[in-house]
């Protein structure tokens, strides 16, 4: 006897054709439009005045056009809210009723984003526009600037580089069931966690060369404080991860013949890194 073969899910374009309904899109597309106007209206009308000049900025700002803007965008996305949570009960397919609730959102953040911009404007905007956006006296500064975000964004990568490395060795000695190994890694990661990062700075860069004649360039200090702050802290992280693998993980291990160390090379590390790699991002 032939068995009819089940018929496969309709997912993609094919599913947003076949499930959409017209008062859930239309929603979706309304939400979208009112945060479009609301954000895309306000950068528009900045750049029509022009932004290189506090007094143009300050004057856009303070304009019936951005007034208008704001003022239509966030009683479209008042609409489109109360249209999105009206509908999507009713909706009869799981497309449509996720197109009501996308609508409704969108919707609920341009109105926001439209009525803290206009409670924002009733303000000194001249002011504002004075103490925090005189682009004038930047634009002569702008390589120093541009030099001074390549030397954070190198030491900031060599700092997670260099300190993930010596946390995920660390890590291992923390677990240690011996208290001579234990201990010092113990002691290096609370000094580090507890102790400021700018009195680190300040001991490594002039406490070594003055204490022990070691004298390196700020660079170099900057990137070697930087790393070990940060290996004490995935220190932490790692050995988290690696003692909320299942011990039956070791055991099996174990009794496949691989040693300790095998064990946590091939084994355990392995998953932990995966597990902890949300909380190591921060």
């Amino acid at each position: 006897m032939n068995r009819i073969p089940a018929p496969h899910p309709i997912r993609g374009i094919a599913a947003l054709r076949e499930e959409s309904r017209p008062l859930g899109l239309v929603s979706a597309l309304v939400g979208g439009l009112a945060l479009a106007i609301v954000l895309g209206g306000t950068a528009s009308v900045l750049t029509e005045y022009g932004i290189q000049r506090e007094d143009r900025i300050a004057a856009a700002l303070q304009s019936i056009e951005l007034f208008t803007i704001l003022v239509f965008g966030s009683l479209l996305g008042a609409g489109a809210t109360a249209l999105g949570f009206g509908t999507y009960r009713r909706m009869p397919t799981r497309v449509s009723r996720e197109e009501a609730i996308a609508g409704a959102v969108l919707g609920l953040q341009a109105a926001l984003c439209g009525l803290a911009l206009l409670w924002f404007i009733q303000g000194d905007m001249e002011r504002f526009a004075r103490n925090f956006l005189s682009f004038e006296q930047i634009v002569p500064h702008y390589e120093a600037f541009l030099n001074g975000a390549k030397n954070t964004l190198l030491l900031a990568g060599a700092g997670e580089l260099f300190g993930v490395i010596l946390g995920l060795v660390l890590s291992v000695f923390t677990i240690s069931k011996r208290a001579v190994v234990r201990a010092p890694v113990r002691v290096y990661i609370n000094l580090f966690r507890g102790t400021p990062l700018l009195l680190q700075l300040s001991l490594i860069y002039f406490g070594l060369a003055l204490g022990l004649g070691v004298n390196m360039s700020a660079y170099t200090a900057a990137i070697l404080a930087f790393s070990l702050n940060t290996g004490a802290y995935s220190a932490e992280v790692f050995r988290a991860g690696i003692q909320s693998i299942e011990r039956g993980q070791m055991e099996a291990a174990r009794g496949l013949g691989l040693g300790y160390m095998q064990s946590m090379r091939y084994v355990i590390v392995p998953q932990a890194v995966r597990r902890v790699i949300p909380p190591l991002m921060n």
